[in-house]
């Protein structure tokens, strides 16, 4: 009945996305169930259950964002610039390799591959656009950084990772999150 949905719905202990996404999947069922005659009509009618309000962020200033990168380990910095200058994914960055640096006439990234951690095991795989695939030109502010960055961190091959752990994998999405947040 609609007052036990109403009921299900208020006692949902979750946030707000996965309630609303919780609340689709009961409305879309109850609607197969209306269509198949099982029953006559469907109780979901709560107004706007399965939509979030999301409040819009507001993005930190260049003086915010030269602050957390200045306050990251030196290791994660230029890759903290080339994400908020270039706007590079952590998956896209994992998977800038040196090949895909270029530092003339115009500093730029080639954006050919992401990386992921599937379980203990990392993965390599294209973009699953077209649009993915892109060459992204960077503020020449970054040249001296990003040149250094690689004479200090990266191994002298083609195919080596421009953003990696010492011991040359990806960084994981939780240890990164923890770095940027105590920067932050």
């Amino acid at each position: 009945s609609p007052a036990e949905v109403r009921r299900w719905h208020a006692a949902m202990d979750a946030t707000p996305t996965v309630t609303a996404q919780a609340y689709r999947v009961l409305r879309a069922v109850l609607n197969t169930a209306v269509e198949d005659v099982a029953i006559r009509s469907n109780p979901c009618r709560i107004a706007k259950a399965s939509s979030v309000t999301v409040t819009e962020r507001q993005p930190p200033t260049l003086p915010e964002v030269a602050a957390i990168i200045e306050a990251l380990p030196d290791r994660w910095r230029v890759m903290a610039a080339v994400a908020a200058y270039g706007g590079l994914r952590l998956g896209e960055l994992g998977g800038l390799e040196r090949a895909d640096i270029g530092l003339e006439p115009l500093l730029a990234v080639a954006v050919r591959r992401n990386v992921q951690q599937i379980g203990k095991m990392w993965v390599t795989a294209e973009p699953k656009t077209a649009a993915g695939l892109r060459r992204v030109v960077l503020p020449e502010i970054l040249r001296g950084d990003l040149e250094e960055h690689l004479d200090r961190y990266v191994a002298d091959r083609p195919d080596a990772r421009v953003f990696a752990t010492a011991s040359g994998t990806p960084i994981q999405r939780s240890n990164w999150s923890r770095t940027f947040l105590r920067a932050a």
